[in-house]
């Protein structure tokens, strides 16, 4: 039996690790603010990241080691696979050097302005007379009457 306070450890150890640093290189939640942010760097990233956990992984195994430290060692040993197979999935990460590298630097890393626009047209539907919003598609009579998606100032 798992000693909950081994997963608190663990998870902590994770983010610090991982997820943490994966924040502040895409800048969620204001994380890293002065980082560069696009798409060599996020390959760069794993480039380096995925070796420190390997090397990480490598040093929870053995006997002499401590229930927590295996317990890591194994939560490494399915992030990394798991990382590493849904890298594989783009080629870009594989080396793919054919991708145009001046189209590349304009793509977002995150979804986050997109999100933040949906959110605004949201609010803006339920203030103008909505009240669901725009993922109850059986109020559509709402977005065709208030106009808001065919209005200019909505683009921002």
């Amino acid at each position: 039996m798992v000693d909950e306070n081994y997963c608190v450890v663990v998870y902590e150890r994770l983010g610090n690790d991982l997820i943490f640093p994966l924040m502040d290189l895409l800048g969620i939640d204001h994380r890293g603010d002065k980082m560069d942010r696009n798409w060599h760097a996020v390959r760069d990233f794993f480039r380096m990241k995925i070796p420190e956990l390997k090397t990480k992984q490598h040093e929870c195994r053995g006997d002499s080691t401590l229930g927590q430290e295996r317990l890591y060692g194994a939560v490494l040993k399915e992030v990394i696979e798991t990382v590493e197979r849904q890298l594989a999935e783009v080629s870009f990460f594989s080396g793919d050097t054919s991708i145009d590298g001046i189209k590349l630097q304009y793509a977002p890393i995150t979804n986050l302005g997109a999100e933040g626009k949906f959110m605004k047209l949201d609010n803006r539907i339920l203030i103008s007379g909505g009240t669901t919003s725009v993922k109850c598609h059986g109020q559509k009579n709402i977005i065709s009457t208030n106009r808001l998606l065919v209005d200019p100032s909505s683009s921002d």
